[in-house]
């Protein structure tokens, strides 16, 4: 009896191990994961170069500014969304 508990207990670690196998790999090569990795390598490529100077803007205060995570525009602390992209930055 006890033989037979370890038995099932060895086949069901080997279907689950196949199964996990199957489906992480199936995820792996979908389109929505490329499209993911792509997203995530655009975003990564294109972080704004800090020159440590604020941008100019005339007519307007210089104030402590923030990158767009999208764009790279610079965004204001009180911008909800991004001027450039639409991207939202911050809840209502």
């Amino acid at each position: 009896m006890g033989a037979a508990i370890v038995i099932w207990l060895i086949g069901l670690v080997i279907f689950y191990s196949v199964l996990h196998y199957v489906i992480r790999s199936a995820v792996d090569s979908s389109r929505l994961s490329r499209n993911v990795q792509e997203l995530r390598d655009f975003l990564l490529k294109r972080q704004p170069e800090r020159s440590g100077f604020p941008p100019f803007h005339p007519g307007r205060p210089a104030e402590p500014e923030e990158a767009c995570p999208g764009c790279g525009r610079a965004v204001r602390e009180e911008d909800n969304y991004c001027p450039g992209c639409g991207l939202k930055l911050r809840e209502d």
